[in-house]
C-alpha cells in the first residue's frame, strides 16, 4: 500500500489525476488487499485445521490404545485449547474469511471439548459408560453454548444444536431399557422448543435455528418408525410447519414441512392400509397432497 499511495501522490502532482479519484483507487486497492490476505487467513486456517484433525485420527488408530489416561487428556486437551485459542487470536473483523476461519475453528474445538471430558471421565470419575456419556455430552453442551454466546455463527449455532441433541439422549439413556420411542419423542420436544426460542429472537441465527428445530421435530417417529401413531404424528409435525412456515414467512420451514410430508405420508397409508393399496396409490396420494399444499401455500401467500 505505501508503493500504491507513493505513485498516487506522485501522479497527483504531476497533474495526471485529481486528489478526489487517487482517493478513490487507494480506498480500493487497501479493501482489495484486506481481502485477499483475510482469504489467506481462512485458506491456512482450514487447512491447519485439517492438519490437526488428521494427526489426530492418525493418533487415536495407531497409538491411543498404549497411551496413558492423563496422555489421553492432555492431547485431547492441547488440540481444544489450540482450536479455541485459534479462534481467539483471529478476534472478531469486517474480513467474512476471518470471521469464517474463526467460527471453524472454534466449531471444530467443541468435538475436541466433547474427546477431553470423555476421557476424562472414564479414567478419573466413572467407569459407567451412561455416565460417562452423560458427562461428557454436557461439558460439550456447554462449550458449544459458550461459544455460541460469543459468536452467534451458524457453525456455533449447529454446534449447538447438536450438542444438545447429543445431551438429550444421554439423559434419556440413564434410564434402564427404556422405550425406544422415548428418544424420538424427547428430541422432537427438544425441536419445539428451539423453534419457540427462534421465533421468540433468541436464537440466531434465525434460518439455521429454525433448520435445526423442525428437523429435531420431523424425527418423532424415530426409531420407532412405521409404528403407528409415529408416523401419525410425523405427518401432523410437517403440516404444523408448514402453517408455520406461511404464518412466519420462513420458505425453509415450507421445505422441511413438504420433506416431512413425502416421508410420512406412504408410512401412515402403509400402516394403516397395509400393503392393499399398493406403492402406487400410495404414492399418487402423496403427490396429490403434495400439490394441494403448493397450491395453498401460494393462494395463502400474503400480495405485495
Amino acid at each position: 500500500m505505501a508503493n500504491i499511495k507513493t505513485d498516487l501522490d506522485r501522479w497527483v502532482d504531476a497533474g495526471l489525476l485529481d486528489a478526489e479519484t487517487a482517493s478513490t483507487i487507494e480506498q480500493f486497492e487497501r479493501g482489495h488487499s484486506s481481502s485477499r490476505i483475510g482469504r489467506s487467513v481462512e485458506a491456512v486456517a482450514y487447512l491447519g485445521s485439517v492438519l490437526v484433525l488428521i494427526a489426530l485420527a492418525l493418533l487415536t488408530l495407531e497409538f491411543w490404545d498404549r497411551l496413558e489416561p492423563w496422555g489421553q487428556v492432555t492431547l485431547s486437551g492441547v488440540v481444544a485449547l489450540v482450536l479455541f485459542g485459534v479462534g481467539v487470536l483471529l478476534g472478531r473483523s469486517d474480513e467474512g474469511a476471518i470471521n469464517r476461519g474463526q467460527t471453524f475453528a472454534w466449531f471444530l474445538s467443541v468435538a475436541a471439548v466433547g474427546l477431553t471430558a470423555f476421557v476424562a471421565t472414564r479414567a478419573w470419575i466413572t467407569t459407567d459408560e451412561r455416565l460417562v456419556f452423560l458427562w461428557a455430552s454436557l461439558a460439550t453442551l456447554a462449550a458449544a453454548f459458550g461459544l455460541w454466546v460469543a459468536r452467534s455463527s451458524v457453525l456455533q449455532m449447529i454446534a449447538l444444536g447438536l450438542s444438545a441433541a447429543v445431551a438429550t439422549v444421554s439423559m434419556i439413556s440413564q434410564i434402564d431399557d427404556p422405550p425406544e420411542w422415548m428418544f424420538g419423542l424427547a428430541i422432537a420436544g427438544l425441536g419445539a422448543v428451539w423453534l419457540v426460542l427462534t421465533w421468540a429472537g433468541v436464537f440466531k441465527p434465525a434460518r439455521t435455528s429454525y433448520v435445526l428445530g423442525a428437523i429435531g421435530l420431523l424425527l418423532i417417529a424415530f426409531p420407532e418408525g412405521d409404528q403407528m401413531p409415529w408416523p401419525l404424528l410425523g405427518l401432523v409435525a410437517g403440516l404444523l410447519l408448514m402453517a408455520g412456515s406461511v404464518w412466519l414467512r420462513e420458505t425453509v420451514l415450507l421445505g422441511l414441512g413438504v420433506a416431512g410430508l413425502f416421508l410420512y405420508i406412504p408410512m401412515t397409508i402403509f400402516e394403516l392400509f397395509g400393503e392393499s393399496l399398493g406403492v402406487p396409490v400410495a404414492l399418487l396420494i402423496t403427490g396429490l397432497v403434495l400439490l394441494v399444499v403448493v397450491v395453498a401455500t401460494v393462494r395463502l401467500r400474503p400480495q405485495r
